[in-house]
């Protein structure tokens, strides 16, 4: 069994997407220099998913495992779902079109070789240069309410790339948000543990990323989410 596997939730995806899997996953393989288990989470896609796809990827990939699931939950939901299947001794998460370099995804695989329990991706002011302003702007604002009013030790909790050991495994499945807010939970949960060893690692986007549309309407939707953080972080 690989001592790594990737989790990759999936949802409507683009045209071309599992090509672009394969051939990324391939890449990512030959730097790390062996195997890793890729795990795909499909959120009850109704678009852009076909039985042909995923078979072109098991016979593609040996170490290949596919979940699938009829109604949509939301990315954390998704997540979970396939770490929680995940015996390797590492499991990173991150997005379909693999958005952050592969150095980077190499930098959080070796923070946890290194004895760290959780390895959270953090992006810098180079990030935001390169970021729409609507996105920027979201982004900056959470970041300061992270910091000051939930008083986490790491900021940029939306970075989609994080890793973890099985220890950084358990506390991620005690995670109960089903969408956006997920990742803010999960270092709300591992800051708690002091037994935990959760370090911040540089990331970098790749240049060539097409970011989505990010909705406030999505974080107003989350505002019980929130409260129920500030309730952990302050309360409990």
């Amino acid at each position: 069994m690989p001592d790594l596997a990737i989790v990759i939730p999936c949802y409507n995806p683009p045209t071309n997407w599992a090509q672009d899997l394969l051939r990324r996953s391939s890449e990512f393989k030959e730097l790390i220099g062996h195997d890793f288990h890729l795990c795909l989470v499909n959120d009850a896609s109704s678009a852009g998913l076909k039985e042909a796809d995923i078979q072109m990827l098991q016979d593609n990939w040996p170490a290949f495992s596919y979940i699938t699931y009829p109604t949509n939950h939301g990315k954390g939901y998704a997540l979970r779902q396939g770490v929680k299947e995940m015996k390797s001794t590492y499991i990173l998460y991150t997005d379909i079109d693999f958005p952050y370099t592969y150095e980077s995804m190499l930098a959080v695989y070796e923070a946890l070789k290194d004895g760290h329990h959780v390895a959270v991706g953090t992006r810098d002011d180079i990030y935001y240069e390169n970021t729409p302003a609507r996105r920027t702007l979201i982004s900056k604002v959470l970041r300061w309410t992270f910091r000051v009013v939930f008083r986490l030790p790491i900021t940029d909790t939306q970075c989609g790339l994080k890793g973890f050991d099985q220890e950084g495994k358990e506390v991620f499945l005690k995670t109960r948000i089903e969408r956006f807010l997920f990742d803010m939970e999960f270092i709300a949960l591992a800051s708690r543990n002091k037994s935990l060893k959760m370090v911040p690692v540089a990331v970098s986007l790749r240049s060539d990323v097409q970011f989505s549309r990010m909705s406030v309407r999505i974080l107003l939707t989350e505002a019980v989410n929130f409260f129920r953080i500030f309730w952990l972080t302050h309360f409990t």
